[in-house]
Formats: structure tokens, sequence, C-alpha cells
């Protein structure tokens, strides 16, 4: 029996069984001091072989990462920040919170840097772009963003206040709710990112566009949707047109990456709507859609069996979460699905039976699917979940 170490052949990386690091090194031990020795797992001899054998171990799960590290697939942490570097991108740090926000006032005033502030929490400022000019129309829209890092909420219609007051801006409000901050990015949402990032060079232009714009900093997720037809299609999207649906970033940087990519003559489709001016001054209209969150409620009945307890049942709480809020966007909540996020792997999985799992987007929640459209994800938290123990 050779000596159990990681192998990294033409088909990958092999790792021995920690089972079979032991029994060679047990092998090994009566081949030296005779086939009676008593090396049982309650002896010395047996605890110090064991002691050897977690060593390596430990050693070849050590080599086994360190090959992986080099695939964004595999590698974890900080090796992943480093290899996604090859595809010109890098782990998105916490976000701050962002609102489309109109400005009102005389043409051709300029703001040089303004503050506006939450008629509701008086308490929170958030920043315009520098360098704001109104245009003839007598109107902007750009992008507010809140001075304070993480998760903070604008309700339409609440950022109002202009704190830095000056002659011909006349009024700001926001149209849509504010696209909350998010946390550093994780593991598997950098991984999702450098898969689609390859289609930045790509010949077709939706993915182009899709690449381009899920490469803009506060940027977590998008899509882009084409109707090549001659006719609105299922989703509604006119002919020969197409619409991006993104969650969070600046709308100007959105809507110039639309603007720079797209082909000349077609339409785009949405709700928000900007004016971006090309190189040689000349206007265009881009619209797309702000991503809608839909939170899905969840009841769970488990029957508790022997080892359940509450560590393990916020485990599987935070497993069926991640499952929710990493689902595509408009991609429905199968009910199978969900059944299955709702297990753990074993030992913790063998500690209870779910009797029954029910969700819904309003309403009662119950046993079926629940639809998501083209410009929606599902989400959830725990203050969604709820668990009843039997």
């Amino acid at each position: 029996m050779a000596f159990p170490v990681t192998i990294v052949d033409a088909s990958g990386v092999y790792v021995p069984l920690f089972t079979d690091v032991l029994a060679y090194l047990q092998d090994q031990y009566r081949a030296i001091y005779g086939s009676d020795i008593d090396i049982d797992p309650d002896t010395q001899d047996g605890q110090w072989i064991a002691i050897i054998a977690s060593a390596i171990n430990d050693t070849n799960m050590t080599a086994a990462a360190v090959y992986q590290a080099y695939s964004p697939t595999y590698a974890q942490g900080v090796g992943l920040s480093s290899v996604v570097k090859i595809n010109g991108i890098r782990r998105l740090r916490a976000s701050t919170s962002t609102a489309l926000v109109r400005l009102v006032g005389q043409a051709g005033t300029t703001i040089a840097q303004g503050y506006i502030g939450d008629n509701l929490n008086l308490g929170t400022q958030w920043y315009l772009p520098p360098g704001i000019v109104i245009p003839p129309e007598g109107e902007i829209i750009v992008t507010a963003t809140c001075t304070i890092l993480g998760a903070v909420t604008a309700d339409i219609g609440t950022l109002t206040i202009i704190l830095t007051p000056q002659p011909g801006w006349q009024t700001v409000s926001n149209d849509a709710p504010a696209t909350v901050g998010a946390p550093i990015e994780t593991d598997a949402q950098l991984r999702r990112r450098q898969t689609q990032s390859v289609a930045n060079p790509s010949q077709t232009v939706v993915l182009g566009i899709q690449g381009a714009i899920e490469n803009l900093q506060g940027v977590q997720r998008a899509i882009v949707y084409e109707n090549p037809t001659s006719a609105p299609d299922a989703n509604g999207i006119p002919a020969y047109s197409m619409a991006a649906v993104v969650e969070g970033g600046d709308s100007q940087q959105i809507a110039t990456a639309i603007a720079n990519r797209k082909t000349p003559g077609s339409p785009t489709f949405g709700t928000t709507s900007l004016i971006i001016y090309d190189p040689r001054g000349i206007p265009a209209k881009i619209n797309y859609f702000i991503l809608t969150l839909v939170p899905i409620t969840i009841t769970i009945t488990v029957k508790a069996l022997a080892g359940f307890t509450q560590a393990i049942e916020q485990a599987m709480v935070q497993q069926i979460i991640d499952y929710i809020v990493t689902l595509p966007i408009g991609y429905d909540s199968y009910y199978t699905k969900l059944i299955a996020a709702t297990e753990l792997p074993e030992p913790d999985g063998l500690t209870y039976d779910v009797t029954s799992v029910l969700q819904s987007r309003s309403g009662a929640p119950a046993a079926t699917d629940v639809a998501i459209s083209y410009i929606e994800a599902a989400t959830t938290d725990a203050a969604h979940i709820t668990v009843t123990v039997q």
C-alpha cells in the first residue's frame, strides 16, 4: 500500500480519506512491532498513531486547497479574491445605499457638490454626484448615495430635503425606494460574477451589456433581456427592444454602460429613464428596470428527533435563507426545491423530520410554487421564516 498523500494527475486532485491514512500507519506500526501489538483507540500507541494520521490528513487537505485555489470554481476567501483578477474584476466591498432622485431647477444650474436629506430620518445624509448641470428640460435624474455604510432605507417620496441649497436648484424627490447597501461580496456571489464577467469581451451585444453592468461598482446583480421579434414577447418587452434589470449601482453609470454598448436604433425598455449624451453631445433616452425584491414568507413544521437543538434549527433557517437569496432574477421559488433546502447534511440532518413546508409572497403560505416576474428576485430573512417544532 502506497503512502496516502494528495496526488495531482491528469484527472485532477485526489485526496485520500483519513481512514486510509490511519489504516496505513497502523499497518506500518504492526510491521515494526508485530501484529499482536495493541493499538486500539483507547491505548497510548493508538492515540499517538491517530495524532500523526490527523496531521498527515490536514497536510493533504491543505495541499488540495492550494491546488484548488487556482480555480475560481473551488477557491475560497483571499485565494478567490486573487484568482478572479485574471478576469479584470475584484471582490466588491461593503456598499452604501443608493436612490434615484429627480432634481428640478433652472436650466444651466450647476450643483457642484449637493447633499440631500430624508424627511423621515433627519440624521441621514445622501450626497449627489459632483458637477451636476440641470439640462434644458429643467430636471435630471441622478443617483444619491448615502453617507452611512450599510442597509439604510428610504421610502418613495422621502428624500425631499435640500441640505445644500443654492440659487436655481428648486426641489428634489425620489420616485422609487432606495436600493439598500450590501455587505462585502460573498464567495458564492463572486464566483457567479466571475462566470458572467467572461462575457465582457464577447461578440454578443446582450451579454456584453450585462457583463459591463455587472462590473460597475455597487451593482449586486443584473440581467439583460432581448426581444428580437416583431411583436411584444411574453414578458411585455416591446418588439426589437432590450430590457435590463439591475440591483444597486449608480444610475448614470448603468445607463452609460447600456448606451455605449447597445446597437444603433435598438430601443431600451424599463421604468427608470435617463438621458445620456454621446461624445458628440447628442442625447439618447436609456430605460432600464430597478430590480424588485419579493420577500418570501415561509412556515416550516418539524418533528424533533434525538439530538435536535436550537442551533440546528437556526442552521436550517440560515440554509433556507442562503438558498432563497441566491435564486437568479426572474426565477420562481419552487416548492419541491424549497423542501430540499430544509435538509441539513448529516449528522445534523438526522435530528429532525420536516413534516410541512409552506410559502407565499403575500397572504397565507401554501404548498405551492411562488411565481417571480422577470423584473423581480425572491428574497427572505429570519423574520419571514417561522419554524414550529413538534
